[in-house]
């Protein structure tokens, strides 16, 4: 599991992309909540070990269309989903996760 656990101690900590986590191929458990600044997902594309996701509805990430992809992926929790403006995205990608048999959930 990969945690940046610096929570809210200023920008500094901040992840600014998820380039080169690519190589972590082994990869299960990734949690994007809190520390990871607005970025883009396709690096995920390669975790083809990945089955569980954390991700902050509130950062309004790029290529969210990656997550479709993910041939693991068992479980994507969205944080913060009710408090971000973005509800033109997010439906059609938990609908197509769910249609594979990704449990989604979130608050």
């Amino acid at each position: 599991m990969l945690y940046p656990g610096w929570w809210h101690f200023g920008g500094h900590f901040s992840i600014a992309d998820l380039d080169g986590l690519g190589h972590c191929t082994a990869l299960t458990d990734l949690n994007l909540n809190s520390m990871v600044a607005p970025c883009s997902l396709a690096p995920l594309a390669t975790l083809t070990s990945l089955r569980r996701l954390v991700v902050d509805a509130i950062d309004d990430h790029r290529d969210l269309e990656t997550l479709t992809n993910l041939p693991a992926l068992t479980e994507l929790e969205i944080v913060n989903f009710a408090r971000t403006n973005d509800h033109e995205r997010w439906p059609g990608i938990i609908g197509e996760l769910r249609a594979h048999g990704v449990s989604v959930h979130g608050w």
